[in-house]
C-alpha cells in the first residue's frame, strides 16, 4: 500500500496484524456488550471478525478514489491531482467521491446506530471515516480533520449524552 493511492480497494491486511488484533480486544474488555460494526474491506472486516461478528456497512468504507485507485501517487496527473487537493473536500477524485460525500454517508451510519439506541458500538473502519466522525463530533470543519492524526490499529474514545459528544481518547 506504500506509496499507491488506495481507499475502496479491497486490499488486506499486513501479515502480523493478529498481534494489534490481540491488543486491541484488551483495550476494548469493558465493551463486551457492545455491538460491533465493520467497513466489509478485508483490511478492517478481518481485524472485526477476531473481536467478535460485525455488522458489516458499506458506508463504513473508506474514500473511492476512482480512477486513482490503486495507481503510483506518482503516476496521477499532478493537474489532476492539485485540482481535486484545493478543495479535497467538495470536489472528488475522476470517477470517485468527494470527502463530504463520505462524511454525508458516514453520518447517516451515525444516526442509524443512534437511533437503534445500543447501549455502545464499536466500529472498525477506516481514516477517512474516523476524521469525518470527529470532525462532526468536535465540530470541526473537514477541512481540518487531517489534522487528527491516527495510527494504524489505535483506538478513539468517544461518548455522546443529550447531543453532546466527548472525546476520551484518540490514538489510544
Amino acid at each position: 500500500g506504500e506509496g499507491v493511492c488506495y481507499g475502496s480497494s479491497d486490499l488486506d491486511l499486513a501479515a502480523g496484524f493478529e498481534i494489534d488484533a490481540g491488543v486491541l480486544r484488551e483495550r476494548l474488555e469493558d465493551l463486551v456488550d457492545a455491538t460491533l460494526f465493520s467497513s466489509p474491506l478485508r483490511r478492517c472486516r478481518k481485524m472485526a471478525e477476531t473481536l467478535g461478528t460485525p455488522h458489516l456497512d458499506e458506508r463504513l468504507q473508506e474514500l473511492h478514489f476512482g480512477k486513482w485507485e490503486l495507481a503510483p501517487w506518482d503516476a496521477i496527473d499532478r493537474g489532476e491531482f492539485e485540482h481535486w487537493r484545493e478543495d479535497f473536500v467538495h470536489r472528488a477524485p475522476p470517477e470517485g467521491e468527494s470527502y463530504a460525500s463520505l462524511s454525508r454517508r458516514t453520518l447517516a451510519f451515525l444516526t442509524d446506530a443512534q437511533a437503534q439506541e445500543h447501549r455502545s458500538i464499536i466500529v472498525v473502519t477506516h481514516a477517512g471515516v474516523i476524521r469525518a466522525l470527529l470532525a462532526h463530533a468536535l465540530g470541526v470543519p473537514l477541512e481540518r480533520s487531517f489534522a487528527f492524526r491516527l495510527d494504524f490499529g489505535s483506538l478513539c474514545r468517544l461518548s455522546v449524552q443529550d447531543g453532546t459528544w466527548q472525546l476520551h481518547c484518540m490514538n489510544c
